[in-house]
């Protein structure tokens, strides 16, 4: 997608639009939503999903029947 969308230099390959060969021009017909992870790296599984829990209001109960 990073490569698509003109983040990324494309070094090898080839990338198809409308089954032909891409080009600069084409990037007008791409959109994208690039999105970050919805976890924090430096806390554990459990740790985020207590985050996710007390956004969605779920009891931390689910997260051991989850994480088993």
């Amino acid at each position: 997608m990073k490569i698509i969308c003109g983040i990324l230099q494309q070094d090898s390959g080839e990338i198809k639009l409308d089954n032909r060969p891409m080009t600069r021009n084409d990037l007008h017909k791409v959109g994208s939503l690039i999105e970050t992870p919805a976890t924090y790296n430096h806390l554990s599984a459990q740790d985020n999903l207590k985050i996710v829990c007390l956004n969605e209001s779920v009891d931390f109960s689910e997260i051991n029947s989850v994480l088993s």
